[in-house]
């Protein structure tokens, strides 16, 4: 038998997401991605939102990741979106986020997040 040697490749991961959808004409989707990466890498990071397999907004920047924990931040607009109701009051309208990064070397990773928008108010 010959040698055996581990290599071990260079990754980034997607380790957290806060996703709010933000009221108003249009709607915000406000999106914060935490990548976690063991070296400096350029990568590009999207987000898209679909409504089945439409895309109904997207959004797309380039960062440069350090050793550890990189935020990247998206603000997208979204027009007229379905509103998500609760049980027994309406449709429950959720739509579909794909985030993803691609490098240099085409190395890729992606997430998808259910999202519902949604306003409450309170009636006194």
């Amino acid at each position: 038998y010959g040698d055996v040697y581990l290599a071990e490749e260079d990754t980034v991961r997607i380790t957290e997401a806060d996703i709010q959808p933000i009221a108003g004409e249009p709607w915000d989707l406000n999106a914060r991605f935490v990548l976690q990466a063991d070296e400096e890498r350029e990568l590009t990071v999207f987000a898209v939102l679909y409504d089945g397999e439409q895309r109904v907004a997207e959004d797309q920047q380039t960062v440069r990741t350090a050793p550890g924990a990189t935020e990247v931040c998206f603000h997208t607009p979204v027009d007229a979106p379905r509103l998500w109701y609760p049980n027994g009051h309406g449709a429950a309208s959720l739509y579909r986020l794909r985030v993803w990064w691609t490098a240099v070397d085409n190395s890729e990773e992606s997430r998808e997040y259910l999202v519902g928008f949604r306003t409450l108010s309170y009636c006194r």
